[in-house]
């Protein structure tokens, strides 16, 4: 497994992991950080080279030195520059994978520069852990566009130029470790090339000017993420070949992505965490097995024929107790069932190979191997993700078969040869540990969370014991290794048994349940034999009775809580009988940390039927309208308050904090109705437009009309006033006048009687001579001469 060179170097590799950190503080061109980085690790290098190896004479090399320092110094320039270039011209994960080729390259250069053979162990691991990498960063160098697009193809053509030049990197180290060179001195030789060629890329590109912060910054990359590296890396390579170390160096990938989900919060798609599993399965691999091989059936002949009746008996034991812990966990919802069953599959796992391999004689043993293996890093998967830091759910089923099984375990394992005996100690006391989790977790114990997890790290040591002999290319042994320098965890649970161990430790784990740390932000609520107590206890150190005596509960009474109300599908109806659908959250504190726990069984169903109930009566004081535009604000504040006066008058103890409406939108089933309602109200307005249109052109000219109408009729009034004016002084001016010549006056009358009666005659003169047509309608003209 890890030897001391596999440390140093994945310690180098973890340190060269953190150069996006300093990068990304730095926010500075990249080819100007590149050089700079150069400058600052050659004098580094420059400065421990005269503190630790002789003095100012030591920056005089040897030739030996100079030539391997120069020719280190340009593929640490060509990788570097050639990652940077990939960087800024194709996408970053083509950048990756291609860069992470490295070992593909590193295995023919070290066979070329001094017949270094490649372990076909390394080769193979290299091979998986390429394909995780592929995955990990979602590479897609067979994508078209990026086939035909020119700057895409030189950016992959760039990033695997600098794999190569990476492989150079591994193999020059290794070469100034065979030739035994001063690490130091060769070091600074090396960088002081590199930061030659990088400044004169930089300056002709990008230039070299930086900030004085971003020069810190760089300082820290090169001292801690460049200096410290390649120091590190100069020691591990002194036993260890230019292809493992290349190997090892995709690890520096598996780093950046656990540091980018730290310090940045990223995230991985399902296909990364693959790639990830993939990557660390190509890391382990090489380091687990012994490329000389190992007889497969190692202790498998050995088992008597006795011995395989009672091992099957066992293994059906392991398969009874996959099946309880699936129905456990699936049935009765009980969590730590989904464990059991993962431990009965590491039981199979591990007593199955062994009278299976004897009762194939020799068949299909490889098969068998890495089934078995396989299914161990199944069963590893599962158990991490079961295993948690939570606190159990507690399950007396889960105890109850988990001591059942161990007890009739011990019985069979009493009854095998000793020299067959295989009693599993690790899963025993991992089986033991759980059903004691359970049952503190009954009580309400504090420490079943530890005890629980201690069981969880026990099944998964003999699921790794598995695997592990499955990559070492054999089958189980009979007892359990970590490593191969490492003595046998089989003893520990013989150590445990003496009372002088676990008296004590019993003791401490039962007066453990009594002290509970309060963190900020949290209250107590102590239990006396299931009488809660009034005294609710602040942040600090609680010492009370232990379980089942006390009980400590904590309550955290600044964490806002989510409920969903409705979902966006839930239709409801407003006070215009229309519908609505509301997609709904209410957040919440707990007000009352005595009232939260104790009164009621579950307060958050309680606040969600009062939250709903809020929301039907504030949506049925509203109309549709209002809702959908101007209202919601409104809205949710009555919510809130109602749904806050409901808690209060049920006394859950809990304090809403706010109400707050996602997707307010018309249902489904009814959106057509509302577009014919929205189209009817459309078409009324046009309607009335229109009218009210017609009406202010109409209106005015009626108006104009009747004026002018009236005053037409003023002026026919004013005209009769005035003719019968000139009428009435013409009577009375002939009457006044008739009376002084009555004669007179009758002859003018007679004659004007005549004038009025002649003059609509037509009146013909002519000569007597000319006869005239009395029957035309067209006047004739005057003629001319006497009457």
């Amino acid at each position: 497994m890890l030897a001391r060179r596999h440390v140093l170097a994945l310690g180098a590799f973890l340190a060269f992991s953190l150069m996006p950190v300093f990068t990304r503080g730095a926010h500075a061109p990249i080819v100007t950080i590149a050089a700079w980085r150069a400058v600052w690790v050659a004098l580094v290098f420059g400065i421990w080279t005269v503190v630790a190896e002789g003095g100012v004479r030591a920056l005089r090399p040897e030739p030996k030195t100079l030539k391997l320092g120069v020719l280190y110094g340009l593929a640490l320039a060509l990788a570097s520059a050639t990652f940077v270039a990939g960087y800024a011209l194709t996408t970053a994960a083509n950048t990756i994978f291609l860069h992470n080729l490295a070992p593909v390259a590193a295995f023919p250069l070290a066979w070329w520069a001094f017949r270094e053979k490649p372990a076909a162990s390394a080769m193979t691991g290299a091979l998986v852990a390429v394909l995780g990498v592929a995955l990990l960063s979602g590479v897609s160098i067979l994508q078209f566009t990026k086939m035909t697009n020119p700057r895409f193809l030189l950016g992959d053509l760039a990033a695997l130029v600098s794999a190569v030049g990476y492989a150079a990197v591994l193999v020059c180290t290794r070469a100034t470790r065979r030739e035994g060179t001063p690490i130091l001195g060769t070091l600074f030789v090396a960088w002081c090339v590199a930061a030659v060629v990088l400044v004169i890329i930089a300056a002709l590109s990008q230039g070299m000017a930086i900030t004085g912060t971003a020069l810190l910054w760089v300082l820290g990359l090169a001292v801690i993420s460049t200096n410290l590296p390649f120091w590190l890396l100069n020691l591990s390579m002194k036993d260890l070949s230019a292809g493992l170390a290349a190997l090892l160096s995709m690890s520096e990938v598996l780093f950046v992505t656990l540091i980018g989900m730290v310090l940045w919060g990223e995230h991985l798609a399902p296909i990364g965490w693959l790639g990830g599993a993939l990557v660390v399965l190509g890391l382990l691999y090489p380091l687990a097995v012994t490329d000389e091989g190992e007889s497969p059936a190692s202790g498998a002949e050995s088992l008597a024929p006795e011995t395989l009746n009672i091992r099957g008996l066992r293994l059906l034991l392991c398969l009874v107790l996959v099946n309880g812990g699936a129905a456990l966990a699936l049935v009765a919802s009980a969590p730590a069932g989904a464990i059991l069953g993962w431990a009965g599959l590491v039981g199979v796992l591990r007593l199955g190979p062994a009278p299976a391999a004897v009762l194939l004689e020799g068949r299909l043993l490889g098969l068998l191997r890495w089934g078995f293996g396989l299914f161990a890093a199944l069963a590893l998967g599962g158990l991490a993700l079961r295993g948690g830091w939570n606190q159990p759910d507690a399950s007396m089923g889960v105890a109850l078969l988990a001591l059942a099984v161990l007890l009739v375990d011990r019985l069979l394992v009493a009854s095998e040869p000793v020299s067959d005996r295989d009693g599993r100690p690790l899963s025993s006391l991992a089986l033991l540990l759980l059903a004691v989790g359970q049952g503190l977790a009954l009580l309400g114990h504090s420490a079943a969370v530890a005890i629980n997890l201690a069981a969880v790290a026990l099944f998964a040591l003999e699921a790794w014991g598995v695997l592990l002999a499955a990559l070492k290319n054999r089958i189980p042994a009979q007892q359990v290794h970590l490593t191969p320098e490492q003595a046998p965890l089989d003893g520990l649970p013989q150590r445990l048994r003496a009372p002088r161990i676990w008296v004590p430790l019993a003791v401490l784990v039962v007066v453990s349940g009594g002290i509970a740390v309060v963190p900020p932000g949290h209250q107590a609520v102590v239990e006396q034999l299931g009488r809660p107590l009034d005294d609710v206890a602040g942040p600090g150190l609680l010492v009370r009775l232990p379980p089942p005596l006390e009980r400590i509960s904590l309550v955290n009474t600044e964490q806002v809580r989510g409920l969903s109300l409705v979902t966006a599908d839930t239709p409801l109806l407003c006070g215009d009988q229309s519908m609505v659908s509301v997609e709904a959250v209410l957040e919440y504190t707990v007000a009352d940390a005595h009232a939260a726990l104790f009164s009621s069984l579950d307060p958050e169903a309680e606040l969600r039927s009062l939250g709903r109930s809020a929301l039907v009566v504030a949506l049925s004081r509203r109309s549709q309208e209002e809702v959908l535009t101007t209202g919601r604000e409104d809205l949710e504040a009555e919510v809130r308050d109602l749904a806050q006066v409901g808690a209060d008058h049920v006394g859950l103890g809990l304090r809403v904090q706010a109400v707050h409406l996602g997707n307010v939108a018309v249902p489904a089933p009814v959106l057509d109705a509302f577009l014919d309602v929205i189209s009817a109200d459309e078409e009324r307005s046009r309607v009335i437009n229109e009218a009210e249109a017609y009406a202010a052109d109409v209106l005015p000219r009626a108006r104009g009309e009747a004026l002018a109408r009236l005053e037409a009729a003023l002026g026919v009034v004013a005209g009769v006033e005035a003719e019968a004016s000139v009428d009435l002084a013409r009577f009375d001016a002939l009457f006044l006048g008739g009376a002084d010549a009555p004669g007179l006056t009758r002859f003018r009358l007679a004659l004007e009687y005549q004038e009025a009666t002649i003059v609509p005659a037509q009146l013909v003169v002519a000569d007597p001579d000319v006869r005239v047509w009395i029957g035309s309608d067209t006047p004739l003209p005057p003629t001319g001469g006497s009457p």
